[in-house]
């Protein structure tokens, strides 16, 4: 097996390196900026304002499939992947901004969850911005759709050692059971 333990972690550097293909998206979540406050004067009255508070954070809970070697061969020069090693991790996209959410029906049957595709980034230069921004574009297999939205970088860090698995995913009680470290 290879060197991944609980606290890997990737970063936006590593995109290239990086597929999120057959990944598992368990959750997503949003987390805010504190939006700051300011006084106005209303009416000869002092009044404590504040803004909507900007989305920061877009993040995700996925199961990571990593880089392993758990193939069959068939003969002939064929082989086929066996088995997989998989690790429960946080992907958060930071600074976020003009988040779209695109996600068609899902084939007839029960929801099975989300399956990434591919992700995709394009540089997004603006005078106004201090700094490199992103375009990003997550496009989903199951259900079709995608998320896109403008965001500084991502990390990304495992919440537990991987595992060998014969799914491309985790099942539930397998997850929580990594999770909480048993």
């Amino acid at each position: 097996m290879n060197n991944f333990v609980k606290g890997t972690s990737w970063s936006t550097a590593d995109f290239e390196s990086i597929s999120w293909h057959d990944n598992y998206v368990h959750g997503i979540r949003f987390r805010y900026a504190e939006a700051p406050e300011y006084v106005m004067e209303v009416k000869g009255k002092k009044v404590i304002c504040s803004d909507e508070p900007d989305l920061s954070q877009l993040i995700f809970d996925i199961d990571v499939l990593l880089p392993h070697s758990g193939c069959t061969k068939l003969g002939f020069g064929v082989s086929v992947v066996t088995e997989f090693l998989i690790a429960p991790a946080e992907l958060v996209f930071t600074e976020v901004y003009d988040l779209k959410m695109k996600l068609g029906p899902s084939p007839k049957g029960p929801v099975c969850g989300m399956g990434i595709d591919n992700v995709t980034r394009k540089p997004r230069k603006y005078a106004a911005e201090p700094k490199d921004f992103f375009s990003w574009v997550i496009n989903f297999s199951h259900p079709r759709g995608t998320i896109s939205f403008h965001a500084a970088g991502f990390t990304q860090q495992l919440l537990a050692a991987p595992v060998k698995s014969e799914m491309l995913r985790l099942d539930d009680a397998t997850r929580d059971r990594l999770l909480r470290g048993r």
